[in-house]
């Protein structure tokens, strides 16, 4: 067990210390010392399903005491920090989906798979797991300072701010490299992608969309006078 977390911890903490491409070339050289990818993510889920239980019970019970509510009960937590894992797994699955999308055409042209991406994923829970414990020690704190009037109320919004910044941060620094190295390319092919096709998706829905609107008007116009 002893094991199991201190190889839990040396991936989490490599892989933010020595970013995605050092951290491949050292978890290569020396598996022993790092987790796989599902067994980081199985160990991260854990810990968050812990983390969101003991957030949610916090932040809520506090809003529900000033509210003159009744206490949240475990159950209510619980099924909470279920439904925010659920949806953190829909979001590495999308997101897998998406960059092995933009990897297979120019001006990527990575080798990639969708579950080597998915595995990649899964280690990028390490920027993920510190956010939620960050959240833990503010959330329930700001919550009752600004019942308080100890803070403004929008000192309530700083954890989400944060998460936001990180989140911007963590792309920047290794979502999009790590995402290079899967697809053996230098990282600015893969923001080229990353660029390129959402903004060149966008303007082509766009156009669709206004296209079938004037088209179905000229439609209309044309039926009025049958």
């Amino acid at each position: 067990m002893l094991d199991l977390a201190h190889r839990y911890v040396t991936t989490l903490v490599d892989f933010l210390r020595l970013r995605p491409r050092r951290f491949f070339v050292e978890r290569d050289r020396d598996p022993s010392q790092y987790l796989s990818p599902y067994g980081f993510l199985a160990y991260s889920l854990g810990i968050g399903s812990i983390i969101l239980v003991a957030t949610f019970s916090l932040s809520l019970s506090e809003n529900l005491r000033i509210a003159g509510e009744a206490a949240l009960t475990s159950d209510m937590a619980s099924a909470l920090a279920t439904k925010q894992l659920t949806y953190l797994l829909f979001v590495l699955v999308l997101n897998s989906v998406f960059f092995r999308a933009i990897s297979k055409f120019w001006p990527v042209r990575g080798s990639a798979t969708i579950l080597s991406i998915f595995q990649f994923q899964c280690y990028f829970l390490a920027i993920v797991l510190p956010l939620m414990a960050l959240d833990l020690l503010l959330v329930p704190s700001l919550i009752a300072l600004v019942h308080q009037e100890i803070v403004p109320e929008w000192a309530g919004s700083i954890p989400a701010a944060i998460d936001f910044t990180i989140g911007i941060l963590g792309a920047i620094v290794w979502q999009i490299p790590g995402v290079a190295v899967v697809n053996g390319v230098s990282t600015r092919r893969v923001w080229a992608g990353f660029l390129f096709w959402p903004a060149t998706l966008g303007v082509g829905i766009g156009l669709l969309n206004v296209a079938s609107h004037v088209l179905l008007g000229h439609w209309v116009d044309l039926t009025r006078f049958q």
